[in-house]
């Protein structure tokens, strides 16, 4: 009673004796609770069923009601995390290996099948990572997934192995070996393609006792450089339509340290234009456009059936129709022959020298005469088995320096 007459006394010296205390409550604001009231979430969103569970192992049903998979089932141990899971949708997962406690090893899924496997599946990516034997070597690894030194994955086949493909087929490797024990082929329907580097200009190099390269249609190669190495090269053509071809916007360089032999069953043309083309090959004689030099031995032309046929200053070829065996030489300007001891000519017929224009000379030399000092002509010799004919329309003379002239003939006749 005493309390309240002292709260009453309280209150009546802060708000006065006139005022109700109406006004006191309605001014009061109603104070919330902090933080605000919560209510228990009745949604269920997961779903756990025990059905056995042990001091390590736990076998449970796993799932949320408002999935369409349904619900799990899993067997799991409880310090490591491995097991197996059977999902509702058809899934089946392992879990192996643990990492807990400083743990390497372990973690392997094995499987002994005396009655051998059939698997039909789809898709299917696998990842194979290769650890090493200790904490240590797994750390040599700079992406993290193993070191690609050791061993990932090894298949062994004792019988027949068949990998079919109706796509694409692609083996990917830093180093890629093919070890075949016997034969090793490699059939394509279409076509293929080897190529060492990302553009082509890495190396293939090639191996063996004996290369055989067999093509119905073609073989063409295309490199910027090639070199063959061999002791004997031997190309053949047995097909009469067949044609060996040889082109190039630069040089030719042939050497044979030995003989050269070049037999043709048709016929032979070379075309020499004398033009220069980038760097000289042949550098001297340039003035001549094809070049023969003999260092010893003689320089031999010889047809057994046809003609000699050599023409200069003509764009086009020598005339045919001559007798067979005939040598025929024309020159549009001149003809110069020079002999340094003798100079013979033998026509087991007749012979006929024509001199068309004002100077025909025979005999002229650079030899000198002893006693006169003055220059004289070598020795010309014309001999004929059966007749000689000399003949000029305008005249004809005959000299002998210091010489005698000696005329021979049974009889000799002067007219």
């Amino acid at each position: 009673m005493a309390q309240n007459e002292f709260d009453r006394s309280l209150v009546q010296s802060i708000v006065g004796s006139n005022t109700p205390k109406a006004n006191i409550v309605r001014d009061r604001k109603k104070v919330e609770p902090e933080p605000p009231d919560e209510k228990e979430d009745q949604e269920i969103k997961r779903t756990v069923k025990i059905h056995c569970a042990s001091q390590s192992w736990t076998i449970m049903e796993d799932g949320v009601p408002t999935s369409p998979n349904g619900t799990d089932i899993q067997c799991i141990n409880k310090e490591t995390g491995i097991g197996w899971t059977i999902r509702a949708n058809g899934d089946i997962l392992f879990q192996a290996g643990t990492g807990e406690t400083g743990k390497a090893c372990g973690g392997r899924i094995l499987v002994n099948s005396r009655g051998g496997q059939l698997v039909k599946t789809g898709p299917v990516i696998a990842e194979y990572t290769g650890k090493g034997n200790s904490p240590a070597e797994r750390k040599s690894s700079k992406s993290g997934k193993g070191d690609v030194n050791q061993l990932a994955s090894s298949s062994v086949y004792w019988g027949k192995c068949i990998h079919e493909g109706h796509g694409d087929y692609r083996i990917r490797a830093r180093s890629i070996t093919i070890d075949a024990g016997d034969v090793l082929t490699l059939l394509a329907k279409e076509k293929i393609i080897l190529q060492a580097g990302p553009e082509g200009g890495g190396e293939i190099a090639m191996s063996a006792g004996k290369i055989t390269t067999t093509a119905d249609v073609s073989d063409r190669w295309i490199k910027s450089q090639d070199m063959t190495v061999a002791s004997e090269k031997t190309t053949m053509q047995y097909d009469p339509r067949g044609s060996d071809n040889i082109v190039t916007a630069g040089h030719q360089n042939i050497k044979a340290l030995g003989d050269q032999s070049i037999s043709v069953g048709g016929v032979a043309r070379m075309k020499v234009l004398g033009l220069a083309n980038g760097a000289l090959l042949v550098k001297d004689s340039r003035l001549s456009a094809y070049n023969i030099s003999c260092t010893r031995g003689n320089l031999s032309m010889m047809t057994s059936i046809g003609s000699i046929m050599t023409s200069a200053g003509s764009t086009s070829w020598p005339k045919l129709g001559l007798t067979a065996g005939s040598v025929s030489i024309n020159a549009s300007t001149a003809i110069n022959q020079e002999a340094k001891t003798g100079y013979s000519a033998k026509s087991l017929t007749g012979m006929s020298l024509n001199a068309l224009g004002s100077e025909f000379t025979m005999g002229g030399g650079s030899a000198t005469d002893p006693t006169t000092k003055l220059p004289i002509g070598g020795e010309v010799e014309l001999s004929a088995a059966m007749k000689l004919r000399m003949s000029a329309q305008q005249g004809a003379s005959l000299t002998s320096g210091n010489g005698p002239l000696v005329l021979t003939g049974t009889p000799i006749y002067l007219n």
